[in-house]
């Protein structure tokens, strides 16, 4: 917006002065009785005082002619140099006062995320969350990414995201989780290793370029590693082997086009369903919901759980069904016991 008017005042000015050089040329035409040519090329050299001297002897009519041209194009320079003045400062002003909101914005904040890198796979990763509703920061040292990013309204540190400084204006230490989505596996492994000592409790969720990184990204504290490289080729096969539950995969997963939807819900120690079974909750009459696993807070997920396995608190459930229906569910599991 800022641009805008400033690029509207820079025409302005320039178009006065062109009404100027045209006003002043035509005045000699007219007072003087000289060529247009002569004209325009006499009030170019007076207004920007360079100083050659007069084309022809000038009439007394034609000296305070001059003169006017000369106060004129005075004013016209004076007003256009203070528009590309006004608008640079009022430009730094501005970014000023968006950086000083967005830091004091992200004091504030507890409990978001941190992509690191806006390329193809950190605009992935910020169009999921800005999706779901969760709050997130960008931080990408490359000019063009950080106006892309803003362009696209997210908040955004420019910083070099494997350096504690632009970690830290990021709110790393209250940050929930932290995606590292960079260019290059060194610079993630770099980016991990500096964002686990800024945070020990953080839960990091990288990515891999090469299948071969995957454990050197682990052990530098990744909570996650993922390989598009390899999921996609993973994917071709088993499409090429069962495309009818790849279909079915793709559409329950994807976030627009259908109402069918993963979710996993935690059950806290004052939940409804805590101490319930499957067959008490009944979902899928009430709710037709559907639950594919339990994960227990320790030992591995129990896939297609019985009927009348009782469920406890810290439990997860891998449930799927209509998005609208898992938050009924879920409202009903919030509410206060009677």
């Amino acid at each position: 917006m800022i641009f805008a008017r400033q690029s509207r005042r820079i025409i302005q000015g320039l178009l006065l002065l062109a009404l100027l050089i045209a006003a002043g040329g035509i005045g000699y035409v007219v007072l003087e009785g000289w060529s247009l040519g002569d004209g325009l090329y006499m009030t170019v050299i007076t207004v920007t005082t360079i100083g050659y001297g007069e084309v022809r002897p000038l009439s007394s009519v034609g000296r305070w002619w001059t003169v006017l041209v000369v106060l004129v194009g005075i004013g016209v320079v004076l007003r256009t140099s203070a528009t590309l003045l006004y608008g640079a400062v009022e430009q730094g002003l501005h970014e000023g006062l968006r950086r000083r909101r967005l830091r004091t914005m992200i004091r504030d904040w507890t409990g978001h995320s941190i992509v690191c890198g806006y390329g193809k796979i950190g605009t992935a990763i910020a169009s999921e969350l800005k999706a779901a509703h969760q709050p997130f920061v960008i931080v990408e040292r490359n000019e063009a990414a950080c106006k892309s990013a803003e362009d696209d309204g997210h908040a955004v540190v420019h910083g070099d995201a494997t350096e504690e400084d632009a970690l830290r204006q990021a709110g790393v230490a209250r940050a929930r989780a932290l995606f590292a989505a960079l260019h290059d596996d060194a610079e993630n492994v770099f980016c991990i290793l500096t964002a686990r000592e800024l945070s020990p409790q953080l839960q990091i969720l990288a990515r891999a370029t090469v299948a071969s990184s995957v454990k050197k990204l682990r052990r530098a504290g990744a909570s996650y590693v993922t390989c598009p490289n390899q999921i996609g080729g993973q994917r071709l096969v088993r499409y090429l082997l069962h495309p009818s539950l790849v279909n079915l995969l793709e559409i329950v997963s994807a976030q627009s086009g259908t109402e069918l939807s993963f979710d996993e819900v935690k059950l806290l120690s004052g939940s409804r369903a805590v101490g319930k079974s499957l067959r008490g909750l009944d979902l899928k009459s009430r709710f037709d919901l559907l639950v594919i696993a339990i994960s227990p807070e320790t030992g591995a997920p129990l896939f297609n759980p019985p009927s009348d396995r009782a469920l406890g608190a810290g439990e997860r459930l891998l449930v799927m069904g209509k998005r609208e229906q898992i938050a009924k569910w879920l409202a009903e599991l919030d509410a206060p016991r009677t």
